[in-house]
């Protein structure tokens, strides 16, 4: 049985680490995630906490194993 809700947060996760390398050589602050969100740009706080996104995606990778029946 696939939840599409599961499939979604891998997704979610998965564009955090995206967005989070594609950060490292071309600056995103000219871009829609230029905008400013407590004080800081978006791609700031994406890129700055993006590894959590591999973290997310391991936990629910390991969740889906263990729950393989």
């Amino acid at each position: 049985m696939r939840n599409y809700k599961i499939d979604i947060l891998r997704g979610v996760s998965i564009l955090l680490v995206l967005i989070h390398h594609f950060n490292i050589p071309y600056k995103l602050h000219d871009t829609f995630l230029g905008i400013s969100i407590g004080g800081e740009s978006l791609s700031t706080l994406i890129a700055r906490n993006g590894n959590y996104g591999v973290t997310m995606f391991f936990v629910i990778s390991g969740f889906l194993i263990t729950q393989h029946t």
